[in-house]
């Protein structure tokens, strides 16, 4: 938590212009109160606020809507924990118990994207594999790889974007199974 904490504060909150920017701001006042609104929902769950959680003013930049990053320390049932913030907000679930880890990564009605950072590939093989999302990324997140198709389970996505996947949605499969020859008299009776 200490590395995440120190990483997520050096992360540097800036217009969206500046090539050195790497948090700008939301996609309009309304996501931006929205997020906020979550940020006030995490606060009142319980969920500890590790950092972050504030409107930031940038300057030259009046109008946009910029939000700190924010950890909070949740559980799994909490809001902030099982809905999409679409915002700089970051809910950290403890685990010491791998299925249980498994079961409630899997308690939700999304599924777009997951990440897992270890130096066991056998470990992060298995939890990929188990994990009820549309891409697992292993000691990385966002590689987006040419060809490879991007898309979640249950209620997140689209379909499938990218890839031979995508054509697929335009496509409508049908099965026709056919003899060259009539059957022997009385078979299809």
């Amino acid at each position: 938590m200490e590395q995440l904490v120190k990483k997520v504060e050096s992360l540097k909150i800036g217009d969206p212009a500046d090539p050195n920017t790497q948090i700008s701001c939301a996609i309009s006042q309304k996501q931006g109160k929205r997020i906020m609104d979550y940020i006030d929902i995490g606060k009142q769950e319980n969920a500890k606020l590790v950092t972050g959680g504030h409107k930031v003013d940038v300057e030259g930049n009046d109008y946009g809507y910029f939000i700190e990053p924010t950890i909070f320390e949740a559980t799994n049932d909490m809001r902030i924990s099982q809905e999409e913030i679409f915002g700089p907000v970051l809910s950290v679930i403890r685990w010491n118990d791998f299925d249980q880890m498994i079961q409630e990564a899997n308690d939700t009605e999304y599924g777009l994207a997951a990440g897992v950072i270890t130096t066991n590939l056998e470990n992060a093989v298995k939890t990929a594999n188990l994990l009820q999302a549309g891409n697992v990324w292993v000691n990385e997140y966002n590689n987006f790889q040419t060809g490879a198709p991007f898309g979640g389970y249950k209620n997140s996505g689209l379909g499938r974007e990218y890839g031979k996947e995508a054509l697929d949605m335009y496509t409508q499969s049908k099965m026709i199974t056919l003899m060259n020859h009539l059957p022997p008299i009385g078979f299809a009776d």
